[in-house]
């Protein structure tokens, strides 16, 4: 019976776990984006089996000494008002393996859970400031929801896609679908109109090269610390 459900938001994310074991333990749901689409798909992963939940992806950076590719291990993920803590043994885990890796950091890390895409330089700050949360992303919260209701464990592995002192660009949402797919002629068109942030772009994808490096790094080792710690 599969027992592990690991949650990709995009299409991209979930291509980084082809290097993780092919086995009945270990399933993969890309949900979208967002905390409805995450919750959803929690509950798919429940109805197959999964006890244990992994919000598995790119973050964004809040704490400014995060580089693109660093790897992020959850202790917990907070709304402001509730805060859901992961599965520590399994953190540490984690930790203690990949680093072993040569040319990835990693560090267990605070993150906040945001309703929509923190997008400046100075949210950003703001939240840092406000919760000391170390990192930001849209699904792990309703993960950790699903997960604690049914009494389940739940860790978040997470990889920095947009650090903390660069705003993203104005249209990315125009530009990139629910799935993370680039819509190609929308992409042109926003490029031809504002050339100007063609930079942010750039960096974009040379920070998601050095993200997807990191995760597939550590996702053979997701089915193997869980299965070895049972």
């Amino acid at each position: 019976m599969p027992r592990v459900g690991v949650i990709t938001a995009l299409r991209s994310e979930a291509d980084c776990l082809r290097w993780s074991p092919s086995n009945t333990d270990f399933l993969n749901f890309v949900s979208g984006t967002g905390s409805v689409a995450a919750a959803r798909a929690s509950s798919q992963a429940i109805e197959a089996g999964c006890d244990t939940l992994v919000s598995y992806g790119y973050a964004g950076a809040l704490d400014p000494a995060l580089r693109a590719g660093d790897l992020l291990f959850g202790l917990s993920v907070s709304n402001e008002e509730t805060t859901i803590e992961t599965d520590g043994d399994l953190v540490t885990q984690l930790i203690s393996k990949i680093k072993k890796i040569e040319g990835i950091v990693a560090r267990s890390s605070l993150f906040y859970a945001a309703p929509s895409i923190i997008k400046t330089a100075s949210q950003k700050s703001d939240l840092r400031q406000k919760g000391r949360w170390d990192a930001v992303d849209m699904e792990s919260f309703a993960i950790g929801c699903a997960a604690q209701k049914h009494n389940f464990s739940f860790i978040i592995v997470r990889s920095i896609v947009d650090i903390a002192d660069v705003s993203l660009p104005n249209n990315l949402s125009k530009i990139v679908d629910k799935r993370g797919a680039t819509r190609g002629a929308a992409a042109l068109w926003e490029l031809l109109k504002t050339p100007r942030e063609f930079p942010k772009y750039r960096g974009l994808a040379k920070a998601k090269k050095l993200a997807d490096q990191s995760l597939r790094c550590v996702a053979p080792l997701l089915a193997q610390v869980r299965i070895s710690g049972r």
